[in-house]
């Protein structure tokens, strides 16, 4: 997918109805999106 530390946009937070926990929409430019979870992304 992407390497460690790839830069994105937090675009949309959805929330996993079966497992409670938030997931996160980022936007890594050229059409790339892909859903996080929380552990997955730090706030730089």
């Amino acid at each position: 997918m992407l390497a460690a530390g790839a830069t994105g946009e937090i675009i949309k937070v959805a929330i996993h109805t079966e497992a409670n926990v938030p997931v996160y929409i980022v936007d890594f430019g050229e059409a790339l999106l892909i859903g996080c979870l929380e552990e997955e992304i730090t706030v730089l």
